[in-house]
């Protein structure tokens, strides 16, 4: 397979981030993960590529002098495992890679389709292990105690803790570094489930926000279909109840990322971020629910630093505050 990461172009890395913008400059086009200056030279894009390549080979990096040999996780058939797949195979070797489909009866046939179709590009090993019989089993262990409450998010995530033990088992007992596949996006907004889907040794894709995710994975299939296109194009799921998506909980990504970029990685303050344009209630949202999700973050694997300000070390924040700014 093609080292796809030697070669990814210079707008999806840190030099596409704008980070000394100011707010005042962001419009609802003009967001800082697409560059607005000229495509660079070819010197400047081979050296971009370089230090990118540098940062994923790192990263994702278990060697042969390494401790951990292989690698594994869950495939949702959603863009961002399907992206982790891709970068773990690239860095370690589709021998050295296994998903695993966790499915309930929440997930689509088309998902499962999706799963199962990038497993066999990629060429890793792939298990199947639906998550149904346990589910049901822990329901009815928690029947006498969830008495007289309707079903909510404790179900979902249960689903989502029964993955993480699954996965986690199987780390254990193969020795192989579970892999996590949120992306920053979700993180800063705590749209992950802690000791479910954020289990893991190794966030590979955390610093990455939602639309670069997009970006990359449209590139990387620019020479044939490795990432299913049904995995970019249909909405975002985390398919833990019926007709759910993305946006049912999180504002459009396209926006969602912008402010992101503003709050985080530029520093620009809520009133600052508003006078760019965008709704003062989806900005104040959006702010209180980074603010809020610090503690989970506090619990997360650790990731991969893409932009120029990850969470952790690159933002360091107390996990509880009296300050608000929202």
């Amino acid at each position: 397979m093609t080292n796809w990461f030697s070669t990814v172009p210079v707008w999806f890395s840190t030099a596409g981030d704008n980070s000394s913008a100011k707010a005042k400059n962001l419009t609802k086009t003009s967001c800082w993960w697409i560059s607005t200056a000229p495509r660079p030279s070819r010197a400047n894009h081979c050296r971009t590529k370089e230090k990118f390549s540098r940062r994923w080979c790192w990263g994702c990096a278990i060697t042969p002098t390494s401790a951990v040999l292989t690698a594994l996780l869950g495939l949702s058939g959603g863009i961002d495992s399907a992206l982790t797949a891709v970068i773990a195979v690239a860095a370690l070797g589709k021998e050295n890679v296994r998903g695993v489909s966790l499915p309930s009866q929440f997930s689509s046939t088309g998902s499962l389709d999706d799963a199962r179709i990038l497993a066999q590009s990629l060429g890793v090993q792939y298990d199947v292990i639906p998550i149904q019989p346990m589910f049901l089993t822990a329901k009815e262990q928690l029947k006498s105690v969830f008495a007289g409450r309707p079903e909510d998010i404790a179900e979902e995530n249960i689903q989502a803790r029964l993955r993480g033990v699954i996965l986690m088992g199987m780390s254990n007992k193969f020795d192989s570094l579970l892999l996590t596949t949120g992306n920053k996006s979700e993180t800063a907004v705590g749209y992950c489930t802690l000791y479910g889907d954020m289990c893991g040794g190794l966030s590979v894709i955390n610093d990455v926000p939602k639309m670069m995710v997009y970006r990359l994975s449209n590139w990387i299939n620019r020479e044939r279909e490795i990432i299913p296109a049904a995995s970019i194009t249909k909405p975002p799921s985390a398919e833990l109840r019926h007709d759910q998506t993305d946006q049912n909980s999180l504002p459009p990504y396209e926006v969602l990322d912008a402010i992101l970029s503003a709050y985080v990685v530029q520093g620009c303050s809520v009133e600052e971020i508003i006078q760019s344009g965008f709704d003062a209630q989806t900005i104040r949202r959006v702010v209180r629910l980074i603010e809020f999700s610090e503690y989970k973050r506090r619990q997360a694997a650790p990731g991969l630093k893409v932009t120029t300000k990850a969470f952790g070390m690159g933002r360091r924040v107390p996990v509880s505050h009296r300050y608000r700014e929202y």
